[in-house]
């Protein structure tokens, strides 16, 4: 398979990683334009105008982890302003998106964790779509495996070891932000829950994702220690930590709940 879909000139192509990921984004829009809970949070306008802020800081921000966590050379920061090539942590976007969306809720003062939770519901379809383009880029590649159900990468522009039988853990990720979207659309998001469920909830499962997968992918990044934290990725540490907030965040919510007062 070939990673661009149209060749334009020099360096400018429509690639299918930046395709699917327009394409989730898209279908993410259709679906929240019907949304009748957003619509009594935000009006369309306003929200068409977090999509273009989810997108700038959501790219910044999986850049910049990427390039913080893979890519060492202080000549790649110039990757941040080569949008045409492929390499975003989608962790680093969450965390980017989740700052700036916080301080748009405080600006036009809308109910935060409503806010979020609408927002959260539609962001693993995103992610989803996404890692679909990783597959088709051939970054996030998987460890070699001699399971039935492995790829094996051919063309020269992918990023993926070549002519090697592999893990498809782009799949394997795509295939769980799905659930994840499934679990918060259709069954978390119709029951009576409070305010900031839907985002806490969202952030455990997208982190849990992650930090399952990249024990089957080839490209993780380590902390050059000889302690503790060599025995997982730099990746998986972020998750635990943002998997921890998410459980504390659930603690805080139902904390009358779990400890009720006597």
């Amino acid at each position: 398979m070939n990673p661009i879909i149209l060749h334009i000139w020099g360096p400018f192509a429509i690639h299918a990683y930046g395709f699917l990921i327009v394409l989730g984004i898209c279908l993410g829009i259709f679906i929240a334009k019907h949304d009748a809970k957003l619509q009594k949070i935000i009006s369309f306008h306003d929200f068409l105008t977090v999509i273009q802020i989810m997108v700038l800081s959501g790219y910044l921000g999986g850049r910049i982890l990427c390039i913080v966590s893979e890519s060492w050379e202080a000549e790649n920061i110039w990757l941040i302003f080569k949008f045409w090539k492929s390499g975003l942590s989608i962790q680093g976007g969450i965390i980017s998106i989740a700052i700036s969306l916080y301080f748009y809720a405080k600006f036009k003062k809308i109910p935060l964790f409503q806010f979020l939770d609408r927002i959260a519901l539609y962001s693993p379809l995103v992610h989803g779509f996404g890692r679909l383009g990783c597959f088709f880029a051939g970054c996030c590649y998987g460890k070699e495996t001699t399971l039935p159900w492995s790829v094996i990468y051919n063309h020269p522009d992918h990023m993926a070891p070549l002519h090697t039988h592999i893990h498809p853990t782009q799949l394997y990720s795509s295939a769980l932000s799905f659930l994840t979207f499934a679990f918060l659309y259709f069954y978390l998001d119709k029951k009576q829950i409070k305010p900031g469920t839907i985002l806490f909830s969202y952030l455990i499962l997208i982190s849990s994702e992650r930090f399952i997968v990249d024990f089957f992918r080839a490209d993780q990044t380590w902390f050059e220690s000889t302690n503790f934290l060599q025995y997982l990725s730099i990746n998986q540490w972020i998750s635990l930590a943002i998997i921890f907030f998410g459980v504390s965040g659930v603690v805080f919510l139902y904390r009358d709940f779990l400890y009720p007062k006597e």
